[in-house]
């Protein structure tokens, strides 16, 4: 091995110890998992996916990208989903800044309490409580996992 190879050998081996080629990652036991998000036919880009365990379990989590996919997580993003079954919710909203209070001590010594936080929901509330989103998942093990979910504006 030449001597110009050993820092390209060296690049490959923290790459491959870093998490940084998808399924290798996922921790054992778990299952590489991947959720599809669209809303009324378009995808859904930075949308929260949450797993919920139905019974015990680890809960998972992960965020779409600007195609609609995440890849779920349960310790760390893409590091995989515990087999068992889930129901499944999903959200993508944030605060709406008419309504964000930058001095929140001035306000609570005025009012006598803190500001409530108005959101902006870019995708309908009913979808984000997992027990009550409609959606569930069943993860199997050894085996890649894919879901996907149509919300539905209306």
């Amino acid at each position: 091995m030449s001597r110009s190879s050993i820092p390209f050998f060296l690049f490959l081996a923290l790459l491959s110890t870093s998490g940084c080629f998808g399924p290798g990652s996922v921790q054992p036991g778990a299952s590489y998992s991947t959720v599809m998000v669209t809303m009324d036919g378009q995808p859904v880009e930075n949308a929260n996916i949450t797993f919920a365990p139905v019974g015990n379990g680890r809960s998972a989590y992960g965020r779409t990208d600007a195609q609609g996919m995440a890849i779920m997580g349960t310790s760390n993003p893409g590091d995989g989903v515990f087999p068992g079954e889930y129901q499944v919710g999903v959200s993508k909203s944030e605060p709406d800044p008419e309504h964000i209070v930058h001095d929140v001590d001035a306000y609570h010594r005025k009012h006598g309490k803190f500001p409530e936080l108005v959101m902006i929901y870019h995708t309908p509330k009913r979808y984000e409580d997992p027990a009550s989103s409609g959606f569930s998942a069943t993860i199997v093990a050894d085996q890649s996992n894919e879901l996907q979910l149509e919300l539905t504006s209306k």
